[in-house]
């Protein structure tokens, strides 16, 4: 099942679409600012997501337990990725993160801020078949201070845009 969140949405609902499992594919509208506590919480078929840049929040386990969720997309923009966010997605192989996403914190579960934007480290908490995290140039180092260190040999730098 395909979803396209209408334009009219600014706020997907804390489990909105939780143990939605058939849901494959979604569609997430420029105008969406947040995404709510457990909104896609175990949507268990859905395989890749866009997270446009009009998103400034995803909430804690905004897609947790996503088993069959392979790529992830966050374009500039977001500013608060909170704990779990995509926790025990067992299939994610694949994440792009954009430039300006604040600390992720080095404690378990705690959520910190880093220049007023909070972002915890245990955002991919049990994605043991992540094989690359795309970061923009230049913020290799960046996410390498704020990610744990099991991530850092995942991490790949994109080249820059011309």
């Amino acid at each position: 099942m395909s979803v396209t969140i209408p334009n009219s949405v600014t706020s997907i609902g804390g489990s909105a679409f939780k143990y939605c499992t058939e849901l494959t594919d979604i569609t997430i509208p420029k105008g969406v600012r947040e995404i709510g506590v457990g909104a896609f919480d175990h949507c268990e078929n859905l395989t890749s997501i866009t997270i446009p840049g009009s998103v400034t929040k995803i909430s804690a386990y905004a897609f947790s337990d996503c088993k069959s969720l392979k790529k992830v997309v966050i374009e500039e923009g977001v500013k608060e990725i909170e704990e779990c966010a995509f926790g025990g997605c067992e299939s994610l192989e694949e994440v792009v993160l954009p430039a300006g996403v604040a600390e992720i914190d080095r404690d378990l579960h705690i959520t910190y801020e880093w220049g007023g934007i909070p972002f915890s480290r245990e955002i991919f908490h049990e994605c043991p078949n992540i094989k690359a995290i795309y970061v923009p140039a230049q913020q290799t180092d960046y996410y390498k201070q704020r990610l744990d260190s099991s991530l850092h040999s995942l991490i790949v730098e994109l080249k820059p845009e011309k």
